[in-house]
């Protein structure tokens, strides 16, 4: 696996993380604070769009490995990105089977949860999307966007003043 520092951010955390559903248009801002390469606090948010796919661990160990705020990464494995793609669509078809469905045919190709004509298609696209992670005091987060921004402000930071809106 390969992964390309973005955002280069250092002893901070994510204070908040908002998803936006649209489907396709989907947004997803993370709400953060770090201190750059100077020591100078900094409070940001990215904003990636056109999001398709996104997942996160938590981390509730007790163990402080891998749970700072070191940066923004592109995983340039194009592999990975389409297995968190493939990955969405399964836990698609599983959440709505959890819920209830019923009618569900394993077997039917034209049953709607076997459907994959849309990951598919999203799948031959997927060259145009980028995978970005960010790890966290509180997790891991990886996500599929065609781009993201970054609005931040340097100065100081006022720790009751919440995140950036």
């Amino acid at each position: 696996m390969s992964g390309k520092l973005i955002v280069e951010n250092f002893d901070g955390s994510m204070e908040r993380l908002e998803v936006l559903p649209e489907c396709g248009a989907t947004k997803a801002v993370f709400h953060i604070r770090y201190w750059d390469k100077e020591g100078s606090p900094v409070e940001a948010a990215l904003t990636f769009f056109n999001v398709i796919a996104i997942s996160f661990s938590v981390n509730y160990f007790d163990n402080p490995i891998g749970i700072e705020l070191f940066g923004l990464y592109e995983i340039e494995d194009e592999t990975e990105k389409a297995e968190l793609i493939r990955e969405n669509f399964r836990v698609r078809r599983r959440e709505f089977l959890l819920a209830g469905y019923d009618g569900y045919d394993p077997e039917d190709e034209n049953d709607m949860l076997n459907d994959s004509g849309e990951l598919d298609r999203i799948l031959s696209k997927a060259g145009s999307y980028h995978l970005y992670q960010q790890q966290t005091r509180g997790g891991t987060y990886r996500l599929a966007a065609d781009r993201f921004e970054m609005e931040a402000r340097h100065g100081p930071v006022d720790p009751g003043a919440g995140a950036v809106e």
